[in-house]
């Protein structure tokens, strides 16, 4: 794994049952931005989450004017199954 280097950052998501947060975060742990919006309604529809989570990460990363972006990290409620794209057995 790389570092981060100073005057970078990396995506921070965070798919949740209830919202969806996704932020830029430097190596040292400083948030520069952090937004959070509801889950769509239909969390197994996978291009809804998908285009949500894009506008998100757009947002978040303009609002800091601080390209480039060094990496993503994603945090989900349970294990992926990636042929259907969903969560397994999430809590809510």
């Amino acid at each position: 794994m790389r570092s981060i280097e100073p005057h970078q950052a990396a995506i921070a998501v965070d798919l949740g049952a209830t919202n969806i947060r996704a932020g830029l975060v430097r190596e040292d742990g400083q948030i520069l931005s952090l937004l959070i919006a509801p889950t769509p309604p239909h969390p197994e529809d996978a291009d809804v989450i998908l285009r949500s989570l894009e506008s998100l990460i757009a947002r978040a990363v303009s609002a800091t004017g601080m390209p480039p972006v060094a990496g993503m990290g994603i945090s989900t409620a349970g294990p992926v199954d990636l042929q259907k794209g969903a969560v397994v057995n999430p809590p809510n």
